[in-house]
């Protein structure tokens, strides 16, 4: 430890409320993400054992829906860059699941109170908390410095009403000369600034409280949220910086889980069937070629995800289908959306329709009665996905679907329709199975909409059925019949799907 020690303690007086821990989330995280929250906590109990008594400061304080036996069984990672990197991807890849869970966990925490004074405390939770600071930072090399002692606890300030406005920060100088910390204003933009003067003179063994004012005005008017870096730093002496992350939350919305769709999966299964005037009309399936012709994609809501697959009944049938999604990569408290794509092409080969002719071993034109020779490729297809509207809220759900598919046409088009006979139907229905909307798509585009929908859990499901059916079942099927040459089909869903917060 050389000469120079800069302890840093933050308080934050802004709006009350009270820590939220143990949040309730919607989602079961990933065992990387939970095994680098416990990577995190081990280290810091290295320092301060007696951490594990403390309330406040939980193994895994990020949980979402993860059962406690399902937590003991993961183990922690060992490595601080792969902690850092588990912690910061899941964060990106479920925003609006977790950033909610991290602000309240971390609004007006405890820790913001610790004093620097209590050395082997302040060291644990500077472990304790790498992952949230690191979230934050800005800059990707940013490390906690050994003589530099920085609250690693990130700040949360909440817009409450227009009299709180008021940020402080109390610093401390345990080193043996004066310094001239000097604040990069430019990173607070034009939301905070700082009420006094730049640089800040801190005396050797002294303090200062540093007074910022949010520009609520503005704050209040955000539609997300934002962070800040209070950077400061003593030219004079190089090794001097220090790095704190203040959240600007412009309501306490955002302590909650948003609006936001969630379980995104895509359900398939697949078969062909032969076709033959002269034998049962059941015959087969024949076997796929490989594993994957049938399955389910579940597939994580982030800002861009896209699944491909392909799989082949031998030469007879060649399938190959892409499903992509979007969504937006921060949450907002007012309005998300999520937009999805399936496109499902392939070839399938037919088989002659010729009948037996009145000369054993010739052949001829069938007659009109005679049943069909062929290849049918069948099987379900569904899209399902669920999505929230928080408590004491409601939301306006709106929905644009866009269908295109290679209709039937002249036999030397060879081309295929995907849907033939069926229609796409849409539903959505609440927790308790209740039907709330059910559209079936006569046409290839439908626009539509729920207004009002209360606060609770919905379901949306988009399925192929034929429209005279009794029983709302997924099912499809491409009949490839009455001539031998291969055929393709090209089938495409496009969905762009809308919450507004009312």
């Amino acid at each position: 430890m050389n000469r120079f020690q800069l302890a840093f303690a933050a308080l934050l007086f802004s709006a009350i409320c009270h820590t939220l821990y143990g949040f309730n989330g919607l989602q079961r995280y990933s065992d990387e993400f939970y095994a680098a929250q416990k990577y995190f906590y081990n280290e810091a109990k290295k320092k301060y054992p007696k951490l594990v008594k403390e309330k406040a400061y939980p193994e895994v304080p990020i949980r979402g829906s993860i059962s406690k036996e399902e937590l003991d069984k993961i183990q922690a990672l060992m490595d601080p860059f792969e902690a850092r990197r588990c912690f910061s991807n899941e964060v990106n890849t479920y925003p609006e699941q977790l950033y909610p869970e991290i602000f309240s966990f971390l609004y007006n925490h405890p820790a913001l109170a610790v004093s620097p004074s209590n050395k082997t405390k302040f060291e644990a939770l500077e472990k304790y908390f790498s992952g949230f600071d690191y979230l934050f930072c800005s800059d990707p090399y940013h490390h906690f410095h050994p003589e530099v002692k920085t609250n690693p606890c990130p700040m949360v300030f909440c817009y409450s009403d227009d009299k709180k406005n008021q940020l402080n920060i109390n610093l401390s100088n345990a080193s043996k000369i004066s310094l001239n910390l000097l604040l990069n204003t430019g990173l607070l933009g034009t939301k905070m600034q700082l009420n006094g003067k730049n640089p800040v003179n801190l005396k050797s063994n002294g303090a200062q409280s540093l007074k910022f004012t949010v520009d609520l005005a503005k704050l209040k008017n955000d539609s997300s949220f934002r962070v800040l870096q209070l950077v400061m730093n003593d030219p004079s002496q190089p090794k001097i910086k220090l790095m704190a992350s203040v959240v600007l939350l412009p309501s306490k919305q955002f302590l909650k889980l948003p609006a936001q769709f969630f379980d995104l999966k895509y359900t398939y299964t697949s078969h062909l069937k032969n076709i033959d005037l002269y034998s049962d009309r059941t015959s087969g399936p024949e076997r796929c070629s490989g594993t994957n012709c049938s399955g389910e994609l579940k597939i994580p809501l982030q800002q861009h995800n896209r699944s491909y697959s392909q799989y082949a009944f031998g030469d007879v049938a060649k399938v190959q289908f892409n499903f992509t999604s979007s969504s937006p990569a921060l949450y907002s408290a007012a309005i998300t959306y999520l937009e999805l794509e399936l496109n499902e092409l392939g070839e399938i080969q037919g088989k002659a329709r010729d009948c037996p002719g009145p000369v054993p071993g010739s052949t001829g034109p069938c007659p009109p009665e005679t049943a069909n020779n062929g290849k049918q490729l069948y099987g379900s297809r569904k899209i399902e996905f669920a999505f929230m509207v928080p408590e004491t809220k409601t939301a306006d759900f709106f929905l644009q679907i866009d269908v295109e598919d290679l209709k039937a046409s002249k036999v030397q088009d060879h081309t295929l329709s995907w849907l033939e006979n069926k229609k796409i139907l849409v539903l959505v229905y609440d927790a308790s199975g209740k039907q709330v909307l059910k559209e079936i798509m006569k046409l290839q585009n439908l626009k539509t909409g729920i207004q009002a929908l209360q606060a609770g859990k919905y379901t949306v499901a988009l399925y192929p059925m034929s429209e005279d059916s009794n029983k709302q079942n997924p099912s499809f099927e491409i009949n490839h019949l009455n001539q031998a040459s291969k055929a393709r089909f090209d089938f495409r869903l496009k969905g762009k799907f809308t919450l507004r917060v009312i």
